[in-house]
């Protein structure tokens, strides 16, 4: 099934580049322009508006698009099963993850899976969940594991386990005397006005971890006098550790966390939200004996 048309229109369009998308694709930036003005020429009409150096799809060019996902995930289905059918023990499992997920989870269980399933790759995938829906809707991924539900139709989502925000302090602040214990609740309660005055260590906008801090500071009506962008949980959890601020992190990454200083763990903003953490793949999608047992597995180590 040879579907190198549909492959490197979708490199265009997921990279909006004739440059990037011939990196991607490991061919010359004069082939794969000749390439799409063939086509083009082939179908009588133009697929993408060119915008400077960028690449915007016109509507047939979406609607183009719309069918080439089909076709790759269509081949990338028939030689899963294929592969399923031959030997049902070799083959490859696109996994895509937010970072911390990969970070915490997949070690331990790709170790395990391959006890049994010595002659399967399990190749991860790390990006924001938009983007690995995106991905796994063009069947470039078998499933995926993000703590956001899908906006796309056509996916199966099992929800594997519910998640809380919580806020790291340093053991010795002021405010870990605040705390209180709320029924159903893991860890004490805390109201954010006993820490607004101090720095707060977040993420960039956009990361989910940043939306849920963000709704917990709206529910307590809390303005942060300052706020630190850092790049990844860790980062900003060491620096309250540090003493040198507060940070956010989630329960399920807590377990995970180790500090040179002791820390407080608290939860915040409104008790009863939590975060699903969901498995998704595409309903219509060929399911190997192989990708069932990493499914099962996955539920466990979660």
């Amino acid at each position: 099934m040879n579907t190198r048309e549909q492959e490197y229109m979708l490199a265009l369009d997921k990279t909006r580049s004739i440059t990037r998308a011939a990196e991607q694709l490991h061919v010359t930036q004069p082939t794969l322009s000749l390439f799409l003005t063939n086509l083009e020429k082939r179908l009588g009409t133009p697929l993408f508006h060119r915008l400077g150096k960028k690449l915007v799809p016109t509507q047939v060019g979406e609607a183009y698009l719309r069918r080439a996902q089909q076709i790759v995930a269509l081949k990338y289905d028939f030689e899963m099963e294929m592969s399923d059918l031959t030997s049902g023990r070799q083959g490859t499992l696109h996994v895509g993850g937010l970072r911390k997920g990969n970070l915490f989870l997949m070690p331990r269980l790709i170790r395990r899976f391959r006890m049994d399933y010595p002659g399967v790759d399990v190749i991860l995938h790390e990006d924001t969940a938009e983007n690995l829906e995106h991905a796994l809707c063009a069947g470039e991924l078998d499933l995926i594991y993000i703590n956001q539900p899908p906006t796309h139709s056509g996916l199966h989502v099992e929800h594997v386990r519910q998640d809380h925000m919580l806020m790291v302090l340093p053991a010795d602040h002021p405010a870990v005397r605040r705390g209180r214990w709320l029924e159903g609740c893991h860890y004490p309660y805390l109201d954010l006005h006993h820490v607004e005055q101090e720095a707060f260590y977040m993420l960039e906008e956009g990361r989910s971890v940043r939306v849920v801090a963000d709704a917990a500071l709206r529910y307590a009506g809390v303005e942060p006098r300052k706020i630190y962008l850092v790049s990844n949980i860790e980062l900003g959890c060491q620096m309250a550790a540090e003493g040198l601020g507060v940070a956010f992190t989630m329960e399920s990454y807590r377990r995970e966390h180790n500090y040179p200083h002791p820390v407080s763990y608290f939860r915040v903003g409104d008790p009863n939200y939590y975060l699903t953490w969901n498995l998704i793949w595409r309903e219509e999608a060929f399911r190997s004996t192989y990708m069932e047992d990493f499914i099962h597995l996955l539920k466990q180590f979660a």
